[in-house]
Order: C-alpha cells, then sequence, then structure tokens
C-alpha cells in the first residue's frame, strides 16, 4: 500500500508534537509502535524534534518495508488526535496541518482526520446548511442518512455511502411532502408517489420533477454490492444529491 499522508503533513506534525509532550510522553508514544529504539539512538540530551526527525528518516529510508506506509499513516492519526486533546480546535494552532492534509485530500472533523468531499468553498457551505436546516425543521431520517453518507464514505465504502445518499435524498422529498398543508390525511406511499405529489401541486416544477425521475435512476444503478463503485462514481452522487436537497429545502421556511 502507499501512504495516505505526504511527508509535508508529517513535518508539520513534528513541528508542534515536540512542543506540546516530554521526552518521557515521546518516548512512551513512539514505543506503543515499536520505534522506540529509533527515538532513543541519538545521543542522551538530543533535541526532541531531532530525535522525532530521527523516527521520520527511519520510517523513509531507502529500501522500506511497505508496512512502514501503514505505520506513517498511523502515527500522523495519532499525532493529530494527541494534538486536538491538549489544543483543541484553535484555528492559529491548526491552520499548517489542515493545510498540508488538505493537499492530501483529508480534513479534520472533531479531531479526527476524514477523507474530504470533492468540493469547493462553497458546496461545503452548502453541505453545512443543510445539515443545519435539517436538524431545526426536525428531520431527523435524512439527517442520520446524510450523515452515514459522509462516514461511509470517510471509511472508502463506496457501495454503502451510495445507498446512504440515495436514502438521504428519498426522504427529503418523504418528508418535505409531509410538511406541506395539501398533505393528504390519507397519506401518499413514500418514493416516486410522493415526488409525484410534489410537481401535482408545485412545489417543484414539471422540468425538476423530470430531472428528479433520471436522478434517481442514476442513484438505484449498481446498488450495494461491493466492489461496483469507486471513489469518483461516489463522489458524484453525493455531489449532485446535495445540489438537488438543497435547491428543494430552502423553499421550506
Amino acid at each position: 500500500m502507499s501512504r495516505r499522508f505526504s511527508e509535508r503533513t508529517m513535518a508539520e506534525c513534528c513541528s508542534i508534537i515536540h512542543n506540546v509532550m516530554t521526552d518521557a510522553q515521546l518516548d512512551n508514544f513512539f514505543t506503543k509502535f515499536g520505534l522506540q529504539q529509533i527515538y532513543r539512538r541519538l545521543p542522551t540530551g538530543s533535541a526532541k524534534l531531532k530525535r522525532i526527525q530521527e523516527v521520520v528518516a527511519y520510517l523513509s529510508r531507502p529500501g522500506a518495508m511497505k508496512d512502514t506506509d501503514d505505520l506513517w499513516d498511523r502515527l500522523i492519526l495519532e499525532i493529530i488526535e494527541i494534538l486536538y486533546g491538549k489544543i483543541g480546535d484553535k484555528k492559529s494552532s491548526w491552520s499548517n496541518i489542515e493545510d498540508a492534509l488538505r493537499a492530501d485530500g483529508y480534513e479534520i472533523e472533531n479531531g479526527k482526520v476524514v477523507l474530504s468531499l470533492p468540493q469547493s468553498g462553497e458546496v461545503k457551505q452548502i453541505y453545512d446548511k443543510i445539515e443545519k436546516k435539517l436538524g431545526k425543521m426536525g428531520l431527523g431520517v435524512p439527517l442520520r442518512h446524510l450523515e452515514q453518507a459522509r462516514e461511509n464514505y470517510n471509511l472508502q465504502l463506496w457501495e454503502s455511502a451510495n445507498a446512504s445518499i440515495r436514502s438521504f435524498l428519498e426522504a427529503v422529498f418523504n418528508e418535505i411532502a409531509e410538511k406541506l398543508p395539501t398533505y393528504p390525511q390519507n397519506g401518499i406511499d413514500q418514493g416516486g408517489k410522493r415526488r409525484q405529489f410534489l410537481a401535482e401541486v408545485n412545489f417543484i416544477s414539471k422540468d425538476e420533477s423530470e430531472l428528479l425521475k433520471h436522478l434517481f435512476k442514476i442513484l438505484h444503478t449498481s446498488g450495494s454490492h461491493p466492489g461496483i463503485s469507486n471513489e469518483s462514481d461516489c463522489s458524484s452522487r453525493i455531489l449532485m444529491s446535495v445540489g438537488i436537497a438543497w435547491r428543494v429545502l430552502s423553499r421550506v421556511k
């Protein structure tokens, strides 16, 4: 396997970790990963940063075994978790690490490193607005599906993320229909019939109704069977669904 995180990310982590951990704490930390002898091999009194850099150089040495790539990534993940526990989410402390992670395709959420969705700043804002809107409206079902889609995407479970984002978008239209004053007392079957109802009461236009028919055909392709989706396929489904969801949710007062 190849490394998920760059040398820049490792360097930024090391530049902070040596300031917030004692020599004894660092010794214990590297012992967990079987790297204590590398950390200790410089003469007594050597600077902590020099010792940490010795470990990094060891992991980057020519001819290093492939399993050192996994070790490299695990070190970074645990360093970030430790740093978050010590310095919290102070932006000034994280800016360089966040920049490095962003270049690697990752970001920090509540002290955890997660895979970034391919999104511009504007799309990220829309994603956040959707979560706030769903919470404000008390729409727990689509909110849970959206959170599951994000979690599955982070775990690179592409098929599961596809299923979650499809369920999210279906739940958005199902619950919007129920919120309308013209929703019949005897109810309407979930799914296509509720979207048809939204078109009949002009909540969505004829063109939007046609678009949704084609979009749901795309979202239902491949199913949830492993090995038939990938990151680009999954991310495109998420981005399309998020865009459509915000378009209709923004109409609900």
